[in-house]
């Protein structure tokens, strides 16, 4: 991983990590700020870990990172992050939608409510947010959008029998 992170440089860039506070989220934050990103914003829910996290990726890599606490899967939330994170820094490079969740159960047990839980966050809230934070990109002529995704879902249909 170092050897990749060697390769990137991000000097100047201005990065959105959501789930930024732990897990893969976490890694791509110390990544960015391994290779030069001057603002770094995790964005999540976990208000008290995401500004510890924040402040020791600051401390030890000597960039501005902090924590802005939203819910993805509300508008008003998504607005804010984009509208904060443009205000502060005048822009948004990168945009890592990273949070995310599953729901360990057999699909067909699944009850409508979780299935929307699931869909709010894995597909709503990526869609709602790369458009928020898009129109800031074309407005300042470029940035990157990157989706990440894991290997742990578990919903599974059992066959009949």
């Amino acid at each position: 991983m170092r050897e990749i992170v060697n390769k990137i440089k991000l000097t100047g860039k201005t990065a959105v990590v959501t789930g930024g506070h732990s897990g893969i989220g976490r890694g791509i934050v110390e990544a960015f700020a391994q290779a030069g990103a001057c603002n770094i914003v995790i964005a999540g829910r976990r208000e008290e870990l995401g500004g510890r996290v924040a402040a020791e990726v600051a401390a030890e890599h000597g960039v501005n990172c902090v924590f802005i606490k939203a819910d993805v899967t509300s508008d008003a939330d998504r607005r804010r992050l984009v509208d904060e994170t443009a205000s502060a820094f005048g822009r948004i490079d990168i945009l890592v939608n990273n949070a995310g969740t599953t729901h360990v159960e057999n699909a067909e047990s699944i009850s409508y409510a979780d299935y929307r839980k699931i869909m709010d966050l894995n597909l709503d809230a990526v869609f709602f947010l790369s458009q928020a934070a898009g129109r800031v990109m074309i407005k300042q002529n470029g940035g990157v959008i990157i989706n990440t995704s894991s290997n742990s879902d578990r919903l599974v249909m059992t066959p009949q029998r």
